[in-house]
Parts: structure tokens; sequence; C-alpha cells
């Protein structure tokens, strides 16, 4: 049998030192899945809301009353039902928040709890996860889809939220399109990586990490670190098989109706604004814009680069 039995959850840390929840769901087969949901640095105004306790302990951003949920109300509704039903049981789980932005159990528990049905499911199954997700969605749709590892994009360079610097983007990555495989992205993305830090070490910058491992220098504008990026790319074979991206959720604008401008230059000049087509013109071989839209949802560009 594949039925839910119990659910467990606890407190852990991230790699922030940050609280967040590692949940388990045990089978009436002796099955246990585990799951352990991440906790984002930076959050959207729209996202679903991470339930934390915002008392003193952690400087309020524990989460005991989401593990306290996932081990009363949750469990209460979900025990004895079949874990091979992932829909079905993630729309109870909907059906008994109640909320819109799921503030009321908390989307960080309905997610340790959908994923941890899932892996559970997935070792009654006897397969990987990725095969058991694959079965789910034939199961639905009737389609058998073709698995393939995805592209990476690579983060070398961070600032907004993932960095103590005067850099406004949040996060400046690499995407080796042109290789042949994952296994050569990876070798391509891990030598311009360490060329980037050749090049920052160059020009007098600092090599530190932000919070995701990327370069966090201080920087005269965001502009600049495009070009730094290039520049680390521009000096292999395989330049031109490799993009930059550029992601941020608090990109500031001074012309909302515009909704094509973003900041170019760092946070202590003044408010002076670079319309996106200027930017995309210059680099327009190199950059993607990835999650273009401001924290309230509006769309912050509509072009994006050639492919």
């Amino acid at each position: 049998m594949t039925k839910i039995t119990s659910l467990k959850a606890i407190q852990i840390l991230d790699s922030r030192g940050v609280p967040t929840i590692s949940c388990k769901v045990e089978l009436d087969n002796g099955h246990i899945g585990e799951a352990k949901v991440p906790s984002g640095a930076s959050t959207g105004a729209k996202e679903a809301l991470e339930l934390r306790d915002n008392q003193k302990s952690f400087h309020g951003k524990s989460v005991k009353k989401a593990v306290d949920n996932i081990n009363t109300s949750i469990q209460n509704e979900i025990r004895g039902m079949d874990s091979y039903d992932q829909a079905l049981i993630d729309n109870r789980l909907i059906t008994l928040d109640g909320t819109k932005d799921k503030s009321n159990l908390g989307a960080n528990a309905i997610l340790a709890t959908s994923l941890a049905v899932a892996k559970a499911a997935s070792l009654s199954r006897k397969v990987e996860l990725h095969d058991h997700m694959n079965w789910l969605y034939k199961q639905m749709f009737g389609i058998d889809l073709i698995q393939r590892l995805p592209m990476p994009m690579l983060n070398i360079l961070n600032g907004g939220e993932h960095a103590d610097n005067n850099v406004d983007i949040q996060e400046f990555m690499i995407i080796p399109k042109g290789a042949k495989s994952f296994k050569e992205a990876m070798q391509w993305s891990s030598e311009i990586y360490w060329n980037l830090k050749k090049v920052l070490k160059q020009q007098g910058l600092s090599t530190g990490v932000g919070d995701e491992g990327g370069f966090a220098p201080n920087l005269p504008s965001n502009e600049s670190a495009i070009q730094l990026i290039i520049d680390s790319i521009a000096v292999y074979p395989i330049s031109e098989n490799v993009h930059s991206a550029i992601k941020d959720y608090k990109l500031k604008m001074n012309n909302i109706k515009s909704y094509r401008t973003f900041k170019i230059h760092h946070k202590s000049s003044n408010e002076e604004v670079c319309e996106v087509n200027i930017v995309m013109q210059r680099f327009h071989n190199w950059l993607i814009i990835r999650s273009p839209y401001t924290t309230e949802g509006e769309l912050l560009i509509e072009n994006k680069a050639s492919d």
C-alpha cells in the first residue's frame, strides 16, 4: 500500500543560517520521503507567503508556526490519503489553507509537505523523483515527456539583495547555450567563473563572494558588471556560444508608464535611468533579461535579446 501514515516536520537552518522547514512523510509500506524547502533572500510582493513567526528568535525568521501546521492540521488532513494522488493532495492543501497567498498554513509548509509526499511516492515506486514526476504528468495529461537536463544558468556576479555592494542588479549569469552536453556546459562555466576572478584581480577589484557564490565587487555602474563578464567570456574560443543574463526583482524606475527603462547607475548616483534598448543594442549578442517584472508584477521591459 502507499497510504500516508504520518508527517513529521522540524525547523532547520539553510545555507545562510536562516530557519526553514524539513518535512518527512511516512507511508504504510515503510518508505519515508523527506523534503527541505528553500528560502530566498528576495521575495516578490505577489509571491506566496513564506510563513514566519516574527518573534524574537532568529530575528523574527523562525518557522515554528509553519512546522506546527504540518504536524497538526496538515497531518490530520492528508493522513490516510494515497501518496500517488499528488494532484488530489496538493489541491487538498490549497483548500485547507483557503487563502490566495498561502498565508494561513504558509507556502513553506505546503511546499515541504507536497515535496515530501512526492519523494515518498517515488521511493515506493523505486524510481527517481524526476521519473515519478513525469509519470504523474502522464497520468494527468496523457503525455510522456522527453526528459533532458536543463541548460544551466550560472550566477557568477552578485548585487541587490544577494550582496553587500553598490550593484543594483541582483544576478548576472552566464548561459553556455552552445555547449554540446551538460558536462561541457559546466566545464565552460567553471572556466569562465575563475577567469572572472582573474579579471577582477587585474582591475584591483574585490573577489569576495555574495550569498550565492557570485563575486560581489563595488563597481561604477551595473553596465560595467556586464562588461566584466563579457571580458571574462571573450578570451575563450567558445565566447560566441555563451550568453549573459541579468535578473532583478527590485529594479528602480522613474517612469512606470514606459515599462522600458531600468536603472543603470549604482545606488549612490542620482536616479538616472537608461532605456533598455540602449543596453540591448550594445550587448545584443550577449544579454538576456530574466524576470522582467517589478515586485508589483508590472512588465518592466517588452523586448528581449535575439537568440
